[in-house]
């Protein structure tokens, strides 16, 4: 897609914008709760996984789509919450080519992130966010809280 990313929209599916993969989020688009992370992870992000004896399987890029997602989906499951009726996104939708960076994002990416994440907010019209991390959350408060 060549729209310009300073002219944020819904990302209903996964878009390459300047020359970078960026991921949809996943769930139900009416869903009461949204969860938030700061970033997505390689292995969401991952275009190929291992099948063993060297080979490789080609795969859609997809949030959740990963260990940590099964993860969060059995926890999830053990509180009564069912991730089916739920959304997940992250705000910055797109794996920076620097390592540090996937660990902790700069401000002008989540700047950025959070312009298209707001039109997503506004799509799904979540009762409740739950912000994944202090970098998520500290995306959405003005004051910081201490680590």
């Amino acid at each position: 897609m060549s729209e310009d990313p300073n002219t944020p929209f819904y990302i209903k599916k996964n878009t390459e914008i300047d020359g970078k993969l960026w991921l949809a989020g996943v769930g139900s688009r009416r869903a009461t709760v949204m969860f938030v992370a700061p970033g997505i992870l390689e292995e969401e992000a991952a275009t190929e996984v291992d099948a063993g004896y060297g080979r490789k399987l080609t795969r859609i890029p997809r949030m959740l789509d990963c260990s940590f997602g099964v993860l969060l989906k059995k926890l999830a499951q053990k509180e009564g919450i069912d991730m089916d009726k739920c959304y997940y996104t992250s705000i910055v939708k797109y794996l920076p080519d620097e390592l540090r960076l996937r660990k902790k994002p700069n401000k002008e990416m989540l700047a950025k992130g959070m312009a298209f994440l707001d039109k997503e907010i506004e799509a799904v019209q979540p009762s409740i966010i739950v912000c994944l991390g202090k970098l998520a959350f500290d995306c959405f408060v003005d004051f910081r809280a201490k680590e």
